[in-house]
């Protein structure tokens, strides 16, 4: 499997209820090329299960084992998976 071109970290805290429509909105895109990677700030709720069900590979979850109150722990844990392609071009 190749590296994607765009990876789209979003980060999150207990907000199952709206991270499915972030979700289907990066899923409409129509760009096919990218991956997502949901990370979530020791996620409590059902956080998991939700991005569990969109069943597309290329969208990830993953948990910080402890809650940073802070937004820049989980994309930067995000940006450290990121897998996207860097431009050559500067």
């Amino acid at each position: 499997m190749s590296d994607p071109l765009v990876s789209i970290i979003t980060a999150t805290y207990n907000r199952s209820r709206v991270v499915a429509h972030a979700i289907e909105s990066v899923r409409r895109s129509t760009l096919p090329d990218w991956e997502l990677l949901v990370v979530g700030d020791h996620c409590t709720d059902d956080t998991a299960e939700i991005v569990e069900r969109v069943h597309d590979p290329r969208v990830s979850f993953t948990n910080l084992p402890a809650n940073a109150g802070e937004q820049s722990a989980a994309n930067n844990e995000g940006l450290r998976r990121s897998r996207g392609r860097r431009s050559e071009e500067h």
